[in-house]
């Protein structure tokens, strides 16, 4: 008999439990937002986001003030947030002191390029096409010179059909991407080189940030092998030589370095 009137008073306190949650719930989805906190996840201080403009893309969408919490379509608002070239994820929820949160994790460029028509864009790291920005130019490298692909709008990566055959296999943006992050990789060839060109070959030249002088890179082609020859020859011969001795530095031959003098 004992062990009946426990079970049964265990069931009776689930089910007044769950009652209790279940109007804490619904209590909580009737009550009026209080704030909305923007909190945008970047490298730096300054980027492409503004979170003023964030507020004004929540407000426009869906003006939450004066909202209960079940009327917030947060579904809608991550989908129209996220629609932001800009943006790489957005996460937005109500937390328990009634404060809308929205994260937002920007897309961070490595390569801006500039085509031979003078048209602009930027290569992130996850080999996405970015539009430029009148409010924000990060500092990257720089690529210009004979390159005809163009930023087509709706198209976010360099792999897709517009920029990228999978027949020939050729593409100047996907090479230089490739090769970005190689220099990225190592932190003496980041300092060292500021920018890349593409000659009329399509062959890679790169301009460094000290001296006047043209490392002429040739292809892609054992790419790691030669910029590991172009840094062992910075830390040991120019050091002694100097930064203006030489016009041209060319790496395209196995096993060696031809320079010429100025």
């Amino acid at each position: 008999m004992k062990r009946i009137i426990q079970i049964v008073a265990f069931i009776l306190f689930a089910i007044a439990l769950i009652g209790l949650m279940g109007f804490i719930y619904l209590e909580r989805e009737n009550q009026i937002l209080n704030e909305i906190s923007v909190r945008v996840c970047r490298d730096g201080d300054k980027g492409f986001l503004v979170k003023k403009e964030l507020y004004e893309i929540i407000e426009r969408t869906d003006s939450v003030r004066a909202k209960t919490i079940k009327q917030i379509d947060v579904n809608t608002l991550e989908k129209i947030i996220g629609k932001n070239p800009y943006i790489e994820n957005v996460d937005i929820f109500v937390n328990i002191n009634n404060n809308l949160i929205v994260n937002v994790k920007e897309k961070n460029a490595i390569l801006r390029i500039f085509n031979q028509t003078g048209e602009g864009y930027y290569i992130n790291e996850n080999a996405e096409i970015l539009p430029l920005s009148n409010k924000f130019s990060p500092r990257v490298l720089i690529a210009n010179g004979y390159i005809n692909t163009s930023y087509v709008k709706g198209f976010g990566n360099i792999y897709d059909s517009v920029y990228y055959s999978p027949i020939t296999k050729n593409s100047i943006i996907i090479d230089l991407f490739e090769l970005t992050k190689i220099i990225r990789q190592n932190n003496f060839l980041q300092a060292l080189i500021s920018q890349i060109y593409v000659n009329s070959k399509g062959e890679f030249d790169l301009i460094p940030q000290l001296g006047k002088q043209i490392i002429h890179l040739g292809s892609i082609e054992n790419i790691e092998k030669k910029l590991n020859k172009l840094e062992i020859f910075y830390k040991k011969a120019m050091m002694k030589a100097g930064w203006e001795k030489y016009a041209t530095i060319n790496l395209e031959y196995k096993d060696q370095i031809v320079c010429t003098k100025k």
